[in-house]
């Protein structure tokens, strides 16, 4: 919605990554390895770590997770905006707070990068699963090359030169996704 009527979108990125199927991604719900909750609904009374309000991940998908626990009443006693996923994850073993939910590619790249802190966290849930944020560009881009730049897209996602960039990436694809699908997200909000 934050950026309804400013982009086209390119295609969608296919993540060689757990919790991604095809041109979706979600949200893992990640606390420390020692916090006691074991389910989302072990979550009342915690302090959330929100990446920002305006995050699919970060908000709109776990609250759409956490409505069929909450019965209408806050889960969380308190919220705190981090300003990104990243520094979710480090607040999050600095004892900042309790649980924050982290897109699963971040996560997988946090992962990657960071195993040793990685190893002090685990996932207590995942969110619904949402179309992948696409590849966009100005919607004011001549229809030329909107033509040229989805070519592109798709030959670097095809070409077999480009296997080292798309490993490094963890992407696996590009699809087209329709526009019912990220539609869908309003329903979830």
């Amino acid at each position: 919605t934050v950026f309804k009527g400013q982009a086209l979108r390119l295609g969608a990125p296919v993540y060689d990554v757990p919790g991604c199927a095809g041109a979706t991604h979600r949200a893992f719900f990640v606390v420390r390895a020692d916090f006691l909750a074991r389910r989302l609904d072990d979550l009342r009374g915690a302090v959330f770590l929100l990446n920002s309000p305006l995050s699919n991940s970060g908000m709109n998908l776990p609250r759409r997770a956490l409505a069929e626990i909450a019965g209408g009443k806050p889960v969380f006693r308190q919220v705190i905006e981090t300003g990104g996923h990243p520094a979710s994850l480090d607040r999050l073993l600095r004892g900042e707070g309790d649980v924050a939910s982290i897109d699963c590619v971040t996560y997988a790249f946090w992962r990657h990068y960071r195993p040793e802190m990685a190893a002090r966290l685990r996932i207590i849930g995942e969110t619904p699963s949402s179309p992948s944020i696409p590849f966009v560009t100005s919607i004011a881009t001549p229809s030329s090359i909107v033509r040229i730049l989805r070519d592109a897209l798709h030959r670097v996602a095809t070409d077999l030169r480009c296997t080292a960039a798309r490993g490094g990436l963890m992407i696996s694809g590009i699809e087209d996704v329709p526009d019912e699908a990220y539609r869908g997200l309003l329903d979830y909000e």
